[in-house]
This record gives C-alpha cells, structure tokens and sequence, in this order.
C-alpha cells in the first residue's frame, strides 16, 4: 500500500497543481513575488550601524550601545588615527619575512620600501617647509576632502578642545625647537640630518608620554639620508566604530584631498605621500575586508549558480530541465536576498558570509525532483510530474519539515550571529520547499520535456543527452502510459468476460457452455498480457 505522504504527493497534490489555471497560477504569482523582492534586493547596502552582539533591548547591549555611540565626543575620547607617509613606495610592500609579527617598530613606516631610490632626502629645506606648512594646516583643524556622499568632510576631529594636539607631528615641536637651539631661521640648511637627529633623541629621551610628542616612528633614517617622514592625526572615526558607511566616507575624502593637495606638489618628493590608517584596529583594513565580503557574497552567488547549472545539466542530462531548475534557484536566491532588505538587514559580516552558502542550499531540493522527473518511465509531462511527486515528493517534504524545525531553535539565540543565521536557513530552506512545489513542478507542467523523439524502438527527451549517445531512453511499450493503457484494456476484456458468462445450471449441457465461454475470455486476456505493439 502507498505510504499517506507519498499517496498524497502524487495523487491529491498532483491533481490540485494541474486542475484548471492553477498551474499557471502558482508560478505566475511566485514570479511577480520575485520581480518585488528583486527591487528590494538592489536596495541592500552596506552597513550604516555596527552589528548588535546581543539584542537591542538586552542591558549589556544598551550599554555597548551608550558608551559606544551616545557619549558626545570629547579630549578623552579614543579616535582611530591616519597617518599621512612620505617617501614609501605604495607598489613595493616591505619584506617582513625574516620578522615576527611585534618585532618591527617603524609604526606607519613599516609596511613599504621607500620610494625613487636615494633621491629623495626629506632633510632638503624645501620638504621641511612644505610638510611644516601642511602640518600647521592640520593643526588649526581646517584641512577637509570631498568623501563618498559629494559632501565636505573634516579630516580630523572637531570640538574635543584639544587643537593642535589633534596632531602628531614632529615638524611641529622641531621648528621652535631649532629657532631656539640654534638662534636660525627654520628650515635648516646645513647638516640637516644631524641636527634633525639630535632633535629626535633629545624628545626621546626625555620620554614624553603626551601622544602628539611620540615622534619614535615618524622619520626613518638610513645612511645619514632622512629616506621616509610621516605625521599622525586624530581622524573623525571613534575607536569603536565599525560602520562601513561612516569609515568609507572618512577614506574617501582623505583621498581626494591626497590627491587635491599633494598629487601635483611643487616639491617632487610629497607626490608619492599616502595614508595609512594602521592603528586602532586598522580602519582601512576594515573597510577592505568588507568590500571584499560584500562583492564576494555577490560574485560567489553568481558562480555557484552557473557551477550549479552545469551540475544539473550533467546530472539529469537534459539542458532544458536544467536551465528550468536554474531559474527556480534564482528566484530563491533574489527572493532571499530582497527578504533581507524587508527585515531591515543590511551586508554586514554575518549577512555576507551567510549569503555564500544561499545556493548549496537552494539547490538541494529542486535536484531531487528534476532527477526524478528526468528518471521517470513516462512519455507526457503531467505522468513525468506525477512520477517525481509520487517518488520524491515525500522526501523533499520530510527534509524540508526537519530542516525547518532544526533552524527555529536558533531563534532562541540572544547571540545576534546565530539568530540571523537561523533566520537566513529558515527563509532559505522555506522558500526552496514554496518555490520547488508551486512554481517548479508547475512549470514543468506547462513546458517540461516529453519523451518526443523515437529510435530503434526507444523513445528520448529532445535536447537530452540520451538522444545522443542511445542511452536513459525507455521502450514505447513499457512506459507508464503504454502499461496504464493495457491495464486498462485488459480491465475492459475482465468486464467482458464477466458480462458473457451465463449463470450456473444444473445439467451438463449449461455448464459445459459456460466453460466454454469462459476459455474464450481467458484466451483475450491472455492475447492482451502478451499485446505489446498495438498499444
């Protein structure tokens, strides 16, 4: 006997999907559903918010949330720093391989080769000057950059009342110092290095603990020549932020005035300046891991997809239910990804890494009907259909009710990772089960593939692999439709049979007639078990 969720699969189920519209129906709506959820989907952005540890209500959230964002910004407020570096090489990343990872302490002098050889001596007085004046430019809190939104936007921090101190840089504290010493003029002409030197270790060892007089890691001297200088400054971005919207905006303006202010500098050696944001977690670190979570969430969707397309074209052997099961997978994936959108998600680093995975498991249901569908001993698509609800149907149900239920625990969480995750499996998982049934199987309904094309006997799918290579086909005379057709014969022949047979006698005469009868009827049925190239 047919187990009730089988039975239920290929009989009512089946019947309900093709009786009147309503196989155009189901998909038609399903698809309208993916059109809306597409637009939302091209509204995902990247993170305007850090992501919650705990849910917004939980205390110790509301306190990471307080300390972190709602304190107004003052002197003892932790900023993330930039450093602005002369004289590096941005193509030639230093060799730190004979190094451990805290060996070095160049700070953000440590990452690249200097750059033009020897040419360039920050000693020279024309690079002394023009780096004082870009150093008093930032000192008085004015230098700004167009960022991401076309706005203007400050460099460093505004309002925190400490000026200049915003600044770490040593020209600054170097100028007075030399005009003093030395009773001259600023900038230094003679025996610059030395003098710049003798700068540097008297600072040092008088051991300042004040951050804008740490000039340990500012200038790199080798062989007498001043090869590399930098200066630090207190950038707009707090320690604690991890917003890809407001860090983006702070590089972006740094960049355009990098490249407004010092791309065409009179003084040769500023041309090659960069910024570094190296400290404090590393704010441009940060900004590139998430563009390359955000594209790669994207890129790798798009790859699984066509990796997937090709999978099930060699597993069922036929492009046609392939490229249709492909698009079932798209309209899940789109449906997801604008979902997100609706519930107020945005890329963060959880959303991205889980969207990498949306595929593998969208694919996982749709594969088991297509492949039942391809397998089935039948010539018409609604026996096909029939077919792969009546064999996979049932399991596809059971996994997807499993799957489900094992998801909803993770709503439980107070962890956010976990709760987004479960959430994301349990769209995932619901809309491959909605859309494999009602938009899947209908269409396959409507425009799957029959067994149209005939040789030696057999009969194959257009535009399948069979048809090619003689394999997969099935005989004409051992389809379903050909076996339902002769069971239905032989039905007729046993009415017939019935029908002519006489009621008991008495004599004889009456039962011999009978039986007579009666052989006449079995040698039918038997001509019909044995009929096999009418039908």
């Amino acid at each position: 006997e047919v187990p009730v969720l089988e039975k239920f699969c290929g009989d009512n189920f089946f019947e309900f999907i093709r009786s009147g519209v309503n196989r155009f129906v189901f998909p038609a709506v399903l698809l309208a559903l993916t059109i809306g959820m597409a637009y939302c989907a091209s509204q995902l952005g990247p993170t305007t918010q850090a992501d919650a540890f705990l849910p917004t209500w939980h205390p110790i959230q509301r306190f990471i949330d307080i300390y972190t964002t709602e304190f107004a910004v003052s002197s003892d407020t932790s900023m993330k720093t930039v450093s602005v570096v002369f004289g590096l090489d941005p193509d030639a990343p230093m060799d730190r391989s004979a190094y451990g990872r805290y060996e070095l302490d160049f700070g953000p002098l440590q990452f690249y080769e200097t750059t033009n050889g020897d040419s360039c001596d920050f000693s020279d007085p024309a690079a002394q000057a023009a780096i004082w004046d870009i150093c008093s430019e930032f000192a008085l809190l004015t230098p700004t950059g167009v960022n991401a939104d076309g706005d203007d936007e400050f460099l460093v921090r505004q309002g925190s009342g400490l000026g200049e101190l915003e600044v770490n840089c040593w020209l600054l504290e170097f100028k007075p110092w030399y005009e003093q010493r030395y009773n001259a003029t600023f900038p230094v002409t003679a025996n610059a290095t030395a003098v710049i030197r003798e700068f540097l270790t008297e600072f040092s060892s008088q051991g300042f603990s004040v951050p804008s007089k740490d000039f340990d890691d500012k200038v790199l001297i080798e062989d007498d020549i001043i090869k590399s200088v930098s200066f630090t400054v207190n950038s707009t971005l707090s320690y604690y932020s991890v917003v890809y919207v407001d860090t983006n905006n702070a590089k972006v303006a740094w960049d355009n005035w990098l490249a407004e202010t010092l791309s065409n500098h009179d003084v040769e050696c500023l041309r090659s300046a960069m910024h570094v944001a190296e400290d404090r977690d590393k704010a441009w670190v940060f900004l590139n891991t998430q563009d390359l979570l955000i594209t790669g969430a994207f890129i790798g969707t798009g790859s699984s997809l066509a990796v997937a397309l090709v999978i099930l074209w060699l597993a069922t052997g036929n492009i046609i239910v392939a490229l249709l099961a492909t698009v079932n997978m798209v309209c899940v994936t789109v449906c997801i990804l604008g979902f997100m959108y609706v519930l107020g998600w945005e890329l963060g680093t959880i959303e991205s890494v889980s969207a990498t995975v949306l595929v593998g498991l969208s694919v996982d249901y749709v594969v088991h009907l297509a492949q039942a569908y391809v397998e089935a001993d039948a010539v018409s698509r609604e026996a096909r259909v029939r077919s792969a609800l009546l064999e996979m149907g049932s399991t596809v149900f059971g996994g997807a009710i499993t799957s489900l239920g094992a998801s909803a625990f993770l709503f439980g969480c107070w962890i956010q990772y976990f709760f987004k995750f479960g959430g994301f499996m349990f769209l995932t998982i619901g809309l491959s089960f909605l859309f494999c049934f009602f938009f899947f199987m209908p269409i396959m309904l409507i425009c799957g593939p029959e067994r149209s094309v005939a040789i030696d006997g057999k009969l194959y799918d257009a535009a399948s692999f069979g048809c090619c290579c003689r394999c997969g086909g099935i005989d004409a005379d051992r389809s379903q439709e050909a076996v339902a057709s002769r069971n239905q014969r032989r039905r007729e022949l046993e009415m017939s049979v019935l029908d002519s047979k006489v009621a008991p006698a008495l004599d004889d005469d009456a039962t011999g007639g009978a039986s007579t009868d009666h052989d006449d009827g079995e040698s039918q049925l038997s001509a019909a078990d044995d009929d096999s190239g009418t039908t």
